[in-house]
């Protein structure tokens, strides 16, 4: 379990490198895309961009995301249940979403191998789609990962706050 750990780790780690960078990118796009428009020279293609960027950089952080507990819970009623069972209850919704996001990763790859194989390309630019549907793949893939690590920690009896940050 701990070699698991360690690969989600730096995978999460280099995913938010890529993702801070994806973010600086849209953030540039689109600032000089609203400066030049003011000028009269919008950038072409500056909303496909910032599309596929964005698309980008929001799947790659889904695993650190993940890992960190960075997410919304509800925990109103499941709280006041006794530990076996939120233990158990925490192993079974993470399995649950391990295969869910496994089949979400798969799917995409499909659909970019699709993509890949009939050429579709965004309108303006020409830039090819399927490596963006592989990127937020490859995104859900990690997420499925950090998701396959709380179910081995829930059934292990570890909790979570002993996760390597």
């Amino acid at each position: 379990m701990h070699y698991l750990e360690n690969i989600g780790h730096w995978l999460n780690r280099a995913l938010l490198i890529l993702a801070g960078v994806a973010v600086l990118l849209l953030m540039l796009v689109a600032t000089a895309n609203v400066i030049l428009r003011t000028l009269g020279h919008p950038l072409q293609g500056a909303y496909e961009v910032v599309g596929y960027l964005g698309a980008l950089s929001a799947a790659l952080v889904l695993g650190e995301t993940q890992k960190r507990k960075d997410h919304i819970m509800v925990d109103v009623l499941t709280r006041r249940f006794p530990r076996g069972v939120k233990r158990f209850l925490d192993g079974a919704q993470s399995l649950f979403f391990v295969l869910f996001f496994v089949v979400v990763a798969w799917r995409l790859v499909d659909m970019g191998l699709n993509l890949r194989r009939v050429g579709e390309v965004s309108e303006t630019l020409k830039i090819p789609f399927y490596p963006v549907a592989f990127g937020v793949a490859f995104g859900f893939a990690v997420l499925a990962l950090a998701l396959f690590v709380d179910f081995l920690l829930a059934v292990s009896g570890r909790d979570g706050a002993e996760r390597p940050s």
